[in-house]
């Protein structure tokens, strides 16, 4: 089956069966061309000729179908589907190493919105949502914490470890990381995250806390790292989504990690 929307349909139905041993070749019984648009009748004599080159028959032409929504075979294939009005404008970030790029299909199916796959920073313009997937580079970057447990991320973070070297202020770090875990765990009632919340404050006995006027639900928390013999110091957003009708947004948090200075940026930049 060749998607002839995309061109090079019986090219690479004929390339492919150039590469394919006797063998594999006496399996095939028929080409199908998906995604046409228009009268099928048309496409003559390239159907007549490609049976002539390989012995096999062009056996089904499918047309063109509009708005099923069926998820895309790879990120490579994603395309952006404007609808007549939208409401909403959706920005979703093309990320090198996207994953679960399909999750999104039933959200840019919705009438009313508007759903584009951005690579550069000005095609956000001003979109009423930007939202950043999930990537398939995570255990490229942190070998083995994709299948870490959550005890065992706990640990690392707030345990003994190489994190109390690497963030300047770290106590100030963890104990605003505590807190968003209390609150979480005051607001879900879930045993398992008040255990973890417990672990955290076992390993942090020692660590001086900050007063209670000192823990409200701040925008942003400082984290200021130690890179060789460079102070990178650093602004991190929390974005929270509420009031969501029909799915739980409000469960979703997104954290933007930015440079906090001039001295910050040129060091991120220089990772480009």
């Amino acid at each position: 089956m060749a998607d002839i929307d995309h061109g090079g349909a019986f090219a690479a139905l004929l390339g492919t069966w150039e590469w394919l041993s006797p063998a594999e070749r006496s399996l095939v019984r028929g080409f199908v061309l998906n995604k046409f648009r228009g009268d099928a009748s048309l496409l003559e004599p390239a159907p007549t000729l490609l049976e002539q080159r390989t012995g096999v028959p062009v056996i089904g032409v499918v047309p063109y179908l509009e708005d099923l929504v069926l998820p895309e075979e790879n990120a490579a294939s994603l395309t952006e589907r404007r609808p007549r009005t939208a409401w909403l404008e959706i920005a979703v970030v093309r990320l090198p190493h996207l994953a679960n790029f399909d999750e999104f299909a039933a959200l840019a199916a919705e009438p009313g919105v508007h759903l584009r796959w951005v690579t550069t920073p000005h095609e956000l313009r001003a979109s009423d949502l930007v939202i950043l997937p999930g990537s398939k580079a995570t255990e490229a970057l942190f070998p083995g914490m994709c299948s870490m447990q959550p005890e065992a991320i706990v640990d690392m973070w707030y345990g003994p470890g190489p994190f109390r070297d690497l963030v300047e202020n770290w106590p100030d770090v963890v104990w605003a990381g505590v807190a968003t875990l209390r609150r979480e765990a005051r607001r879900t009632a879930d045993t398992e995250l008040l255990a973890l919340v417990r672990r955290a404050e076992a390993h942090l006995d020692s660590v001086p806390q900050p007063e209670p006027d000192s823990e409200p639900e701040l925008p942003f928390v400082c984290a200021r790292l130690k890179i060789g013999d460079q102070l990178v110091r650093t602004l991190s957003t929390v974005m929270r989504f509420d009031s969501a009708v029909e799915v739980t947004a409000s469960e979703l948090r997104v954290e933007l990690l930015f440079p906090a200075d001039e001295a910050s940026d040129a060091f991120f930049q220089s990772l480009r």
